[in-house]
Order: C-alpha cells, then structure tokens, then sequence
C-alpha cells in the first residue's frame, strides 16, 4: 500500500512540474505575441504617417509645381498596416524621388521638409522594424522546439511574416 501512495505522490509531482513548465512557457508566448501586436500597431501608425507625408508631396507638386503625382491611383493605399502598404510607401517615395530629380526640385524648401519628414518617419519604423523582426525570429524559433511546438498548436498560433527592412537615406537620395 505504501508503494502506491509513493507511486501517486510521484505521479502528481510530475503532472504539477510539466503543468509549472507549461504555465512558464505559455507566458513566455504571449510576452512575445503581445510585444509583437504592440510594435506591428505602432508600424502601422507609422505607415498613415507615411501617407500623410506622401499625401503632402502629392499636393505640393500638384499646387506648387504644377507636376501630377496621384498617390490613390499609383497604389492601393488602403490596405491595413501591412507587408504589402510598407512597400507600396516606400514605392511612391522613390517615385517621388525621381520626380524632384527629374524636374530639378532640389534644394526647394517644401520638398526638402516633405523629404526630411519621410525619412524622420522611416528612421522610427526602421527601429520598430527591427523590434518586430527579432520578436517575429523568437517566435518562429519556438516551432523549432517540441514542448513549445506542441503549446503553440494549442493556441493556434502560425509562424509570422517578416518586415524587410529597407533603409533610405540621404544618400539613397543624392544617387536618385
């Protein structure tokens, strides 16, 4: 009788470790989830910014310049704060680039602050960019592992995309 209540003592044990192990690991998922859905909001707060800024340049050339660059039908705009709008950002600036080298615009004080304000903008979300990436790798990094493998099944939790990270800089504009 004594062997029973050693093997049942034994067998709770092992249940409370592998349930303190599970509760340990499942906070370490949602730490990670919750870091992510923080910097993907603050990206995509970053990204209205970006079409602000974008939305300016359009207005300035339009106004100022009398040069057309329509930043609704270049790209769809509309999407959420995602892969894809990152892009299509990044796209119409480079577009907008080649318009003011085109046309000589260098040097004029609306577009240099346009210019200065996208790269401000682009400089933060760089740095976010680089938060979510590291938070998306440790995530992904635990697929890799069985016990956490088997939690994030549970959760229903999917490996995440990635941000490319694309710096533009002030020399990225001088060779434009």
């Amino acid at each position: 009788m004594d062997i029973y209540i050693y093997i049942i003592i034994g067998l709770l044990t092992i249940i409370f470790i592998f349930v303190l192990i599970s509760f340990i690991k499942y906070a370490n998922i949602k730490d990670i989830t919750k870091k992510l859905e923080i910097s993907k909001k603050n990206i995509g707060i970053l990204l209205g910014k970006k079409i602000n800024v974008l939305s300016r340049a359009s207005n300035s050339l339009k106004k100022d310049f009398k040069i057309d660059f329509d930043i609704s039908t270049s790209n769809n705009l509309e999407e959420d704060y995602d892969f894809g709008l990152d892009k299509n950002t990044n796209n119409l600036y480079k577009s907008f680039i080649k318009i003011v080298d085109d046309n000589k615009l260098n040097g004029k004080k609306k577009i240099e602050s346009i210019i200065d304000d996208y790269i401000d903008i682009n400089e933060d979300m760089l740095g976010l960019k680089f938060y979510y990436n590291m938070n998306a790798d440790l995530l992904n990094n635990l697929f890799k592992r069985k016990f956490y493998k088997i939690i994030l099944k549970m959760l229903k939790i999917k490996k995440i995309d990635k941000f490319d990270v694309e710096k533009i800089s002030e020399l990225e504009i001088l060779k434009n």
